[in-house]
């Protein structure tokens, strides 16, 4: 995936692909091959990933947002 700050910090906390410059057509090509010819790699990205997922979509970001909310106003009180 392109290297972008945002993109970076999810990729590298979760360990689940490779970063490349964007536009950088030779990094693309290099991260390419790496993942076609490493089977154990492409396991590991692939359960990292779906970890990410669970842990990323918008349900769980807003339980944790809306019990945040709630410890701010009982802290409030």
């Amino acid at each position: 995936t392109s290297n972008l700050p945002e993109i970076r910090k999810i990729v590298n906390n979760y360990d689940f692909g490779v970063l490349v410059k964007p536009g950088n057509s030779n990094d693309l090509v290099f991260a390419l091959r790496r993942l076609v010819s490493d089977v154990e790699l492409r396991i590991k990205y692939s359960k990292n990933a779906y970890i990410a997922a669970k842990q990323l979509n918008w349900e769980t970001q807003q339980n944790e947002l809306l019990a945040l909310y709630e410890k701010i106003i009982t802290n409030n009180d």
